[in-house]
């Protein structure tokens, strides 16, 4: 078992993001505990004051860790959704968490807000 976290536009069945194991990323989402789409489900809402939080602290960790903007990506690496986070440290994927944030920013501006279903 693992944590499978899919993130989708509000209305539609197809997902933007896949994450497997990415459980620090999670857990930024989780904190404080986010608005359910519906009352006693486990799906939430990803909001712009949601990324906004999650962003000042990927952005603390990235320059704690003293990585160099020029390692954000434009867009997502093909790779990501195939990259198990479990034995992968966080610093790795922060560049990718950047770029994330970016591209949730423009859909949650175009559709309202983003679906996150998950199942661990």
């Amino acid at each position: 078992m693992g944590l499978d976290v899919y993130i989708g536009v509000q209305g539609s069945d197809e997902h933007v993001l896949y994450l497997r194991n990415h459980s620090e990323f999670f857990e930024l989402m989780c904190t404080p505990e986010p608005e359910p789409i519906y009352p006693n489900y486990s799906d939430f809402k990803i909001s712009l004051p949601m990324i906004d939080r999650m962003e000042k602290r990927i952005k603390a960790d990235f320059h704690a860790e003293g990585l160099s903007k020029d390692s954000i990506p434009q867009t997502l690496p093909d790779n990501l959704e195939d990259r198990d986070a479990l034995n992968t440290p966080w610093r790795e994927f922060l560049p990718s968490y950047l770029c994330i944030m970016k591209d949730f920013r423009i859909l949650i501006r175009q559709h309202g807000y983003l679906v996150c279903s998950w199942s661990a």
